[in-house]
């Protein structure tokens, strides 16, 4: 199944997003929010969630080149 990545700041909707692949995407980093939320809807099973600052931290984090 499939799973949609939403990303919400301050209470708005910033981003959407329905990966095909289990590879790390970007996130908008043009938005100053205080309080931020990530919500994910669908059928896909999940097992980990990462975010990090950067996509070099999000690498080292999660162990992968």
């Amino acid at each position: 199944g499939s799973t949609t990545f939403y990303l919400y700041g301050d209470g708005n909707l910033i981003y959407a997003h329905t990966p095909t692949t289990d590879k790390p995407f970007r996130l908008p980093h043009n938005h100053s929010c205080i309080n931020w939320e990530i919500e994910l809807i669908g059928s896909a099973a999940i097992k980990e969630v990462h975010v990090a600052t950067s996509m070099r931290d999000l690498i080292e984090e999660i162990g992968e080149a």
